[in-house]
């Protein structure tokens, strides 16, 4: 794991890593269904990086929101629903992070936007887009959806 982000990120700023950053070991998964474990592979109570499963949790996440009511209007600015450390501006909304729209260029711990080469691998911007103008796999920008996720569950 260490060896493949090195090499993603060897030709960019903020190569650190920030959180752990461990081995994998070989596939491993469990499906259950209503309470029961149906099937299981590998060892499940290894902790295993997950990356862009993320933004499917993430979604559920959202969606668990939408059906509490915690979020009933994904189109409202993000900034009005939920208390950030940050400043998104009133146009970004809920539905530009979760369709990875956001345009987002702001800074997540000590991350700037701009650093992610993923943005620039599939022809988004790595700087400030306009909301809703362009699609970005940026994942400075999903880390920004699970920290508002977070603030509008707070927990």
């Amino acid at each position: 794991m260490a060896a493949f982000h090195a090499a993603q990120v060897a030709d960019r700023s903020h190569r650190e890593v920030v959180g752990p950053l461990l081995p994998g070991a070989g596939p491993n998964g469990l499906v259950s269904f209503r309470g029961a474990i149906i099937a299981e592979w590998g060892d499940v109570d290894r902790p295993e990086m997950c990356f862009s499963v993320t933004k499917t949790v993430l979604s559920a996440v959202a969606g668990a929101a939408f059906d509490r009511g915690l979020l009933p209007d994904v189109h409202a600015p993000v900034e009005t629903t939920v208390d950030l450390p940050l400043h998104l501006g009133p146009e970004l909304t809920w539905h530009h992070l979760l369709q990875q729209t956001s345009g987002w260029a702001g800074q997540l711990w000590g991350k700037p936007a701009y650093a992610d080469v993923q943005s620039l691998r599939d022809g988004g911007s790595a700087t400030y887009a306009a909301p809703g103008s362009e699609w970005a796999y940026n994942d400075v920008r999903v880390n920004l959806l699970a920290l508002a996720l977070t603030a509008l569950w707070r927990r």
